[in-house]
C-alpha cells in the first residue's frame, strides 16, 4: 500500500511539475504581448458625473496633470441605506486599497457606486474623475464581458487579434473558448477573460471585485503576479475587494 501510494505521490508531483511549467510559458507570453504594446481606449464617462464629455484638449489636458499623486477620484456622501452612510473618499494615482469586510457589508456596492452607478448612492451623491482618467471594473458576475459576445471579440477590438490572443493565452483561456460567450464559460474562465479585457484597455483605475473567485491556486498566483506587473509598470490605482488576506497583502 505505501508502494502504490508512493507511485501515485510521484505522478502528482511531475504532474504539477508539468502544469507549472505550462503557466510560466503562458506568463512569458503575456509578458511579450505587454512589451509589444496596446492601443488604450479613454473611457466615455470622464469628469464630473452627469457633465458633458469632455474635449480633445481637455483629456490631452487631464492626462498632463497625471502626474504622480494626482487625485484621480473623489467621492462625497455616497449613501445606501444599510449599507453607506456619507461615506467619502479619495482615490490618488498609484494607490493600492483593499476593501475588507464580510459578505452583505456593501464592498460590491460600494464599487458600483465608484464605477458611476449613482443611482444607487442618493440624491446628494458626487462623484469626481480627472479629466481623462480611465476606469475600469471587473464585477463578480460579468467579470466587464458583454452577454453574446465572444470573449476574444472585445479584446481583440481593443489590441488587435494577435495580441488579443496572447493575452487570453497568457492569463490561462484555453484556445478552445476564446470564440464561447461569457455564459458558454465557467466561473474560472470568466474570471481570467475579464481580466485579459482589463489589460488589454488599460486603465487609471482599476475597481476589482472578487477577482479571485473560482480560480485554483496557481490561477490566483498568477493573477497576482500579473497584477503586480501591470500596477508597477503603469503607476494605475488599484481598489480591490477581496476575501483573500493573501492576495490582499501582496498588492496593496
Amino acid at each position: 500500500e505505501l508502494a502504490t501510494f508512493g507511485r501515485k505521490a510521484a505522478a502528482r508531483r511531475r504532474a504539477a511539475q508539468r502544469e507549472s511549467a505550462s503557466l510560466r510559458g503562458r506568463v512569458a507570453a503575456h509578458d511579450q504581448a505587454r512589451q509589444d504594446g496596446a492601443r488604450f481606449v479613454a473611457a466615455p464617462g470622464t469628469g464630473r458625473r452627469g457633465g458633458q464629455s469632455p474635449t480633445p484638449s481637455q483629456v490631452a489636458h487631464g492626462r498632463a496633470r497625471g502626474a504622480e499623486n494626482a487625485v484621480l477620484l473623489t467621492a462625497r456622501r455616497l449613501g445606501v441605506p444599510g449599507l453607506l452612510s456619507e461615506a467619502t473618499l479619495e482615490v490618488r494615482r498609484g494607490q493600492r486599497v483593499v476593501v475588507l469586510g464580510p459578505n452583505g457589508s456593501g464592498k460590491t456596492t460600494l464599487l458600483r457606486c465608484l464605477a458611476g452607478d449613482l443611482a444607487l448612492a442618493g440624491p446628494a451623491a458626487e462623484l469626481e474623475y480627472l479629466p481623462g482618467m480611465r476606469l475600469r471594473l471587473v464585477d463578480q458576475e460579468a467579470r466587464g464581458l458583454v452577454d453574446g459576445e465572444e470573449v476574444l471579440a472585445p479584446v481583440a477590438a481593443a489590441v488587435g487579434t494577435a495580441r488579443a490572443i496572447r493575452l487570453l493565452a497568457g492569463v490561462g483561456v484555453a484556445a478552445g473558448a476564446w470564440r464561447n460567450t461569457p455564459t458558454q464559460l465557467s466561473g474560472g474562465e470568466r474570471a481570467r477573460a475579464g481580466l485579459a479585457l482589463a489589460l488589454a484597455h488599460g486603465a487609471d483605475l482599476l475597481l476589482l471585485d472578487e477577482p479571485s473567485n473560482d480560480l485554483d491556486l496557481q490561477a490566483v498566483e498568477a493573477l497576482e503576479a500579473q497584477l503586480s506587473e501591470t500596477l508597477a509598470a503603469t503607476g494605475a490605482a488599484l481598489l480591490l475587494v477581496t476575501h483573500d488576506r493573501r492576495l490582499a497583502e501582496r498588492l496593496t
